[in-house]
């Protein structure tokens, strides 16, 4: 089986969702064309209601899990013999969310101050790369800047496919890694 590179672009740890809610809600992460890695043990996490159950199903997988007291909930999927897709992803409790263009690949954390900001559009022969970028395999999250003192369940951010739309925008050292 053919092996796929995907990236994911990082900058603050997303470890849990919020605090407990009248429906079942995903951290920004886990959202339309997220990349999931290819391995035995991929964390799916969110908030619902205490003692809610929730399924998360993809492809021709599933998995459960109760929400505890304090509404949070997190499951396992075993994706190691799982093809790239792209699929969707089904998340139902109460109400359900349905996640499009999720792939599964390799998913590498590119971190780091000015180094990884330093944009494709900056190296060089950008215009040429970029026209060329197509890649609906590769994608970067984006995390919405912002400083806090202490940690935070989750961030503000989205995916992208790399594109010539898009791909100008994508940290140099991430995408030429990828």
């Amino acid at each position: 089986m053919k092996n796929y590179l995907c990236f994911a672009l990082v900058a603050s740890a997303v470890i849990s969702g919020g605090g407990a809610r009248a429906d079942v809600k995903l951290p920004s992460i886990i959202s339309d064309h997220m990349v999931l890695k290819r391995a035995g043990k991929v964390p799916i996490w969110g908030a619902a209601d205490p003692g809610e159950d929730v399924k998360v199903a993809i492809n021709s997988l599933s998995a459960s899990a109760k929400a505890d007291a304090g509404g949070k909930w997190m499951l396992f999927l075993d994706l190691k013999d799982s093809a790239p897709g792209p699929f969707e992803m089904a998340v139902e409790g109460k109400n359900k969310l349905a996640l499009a263009d999720v792939v599964v690949g390799e998913v590498w954390v590119a971190s780091g101050q000015s180094n990884m900001e330093w944009v494709v559009s900056n190296t060089r022969d950008a215009e040429k790369e970029i026209a060329a970028s197509a890649n609906p395999l590769l994608r970067p999250f984006f995390v919405q800047k912002n400083a806090v003192a202490d940690p935070v369940g989750d961030v503000e951010g989205s995916w992208a496919v790399a594109s010539p739309g898009t791909t100008g925008r994508f940290s140099a050292v991430g995408y030429y890694f990828a």
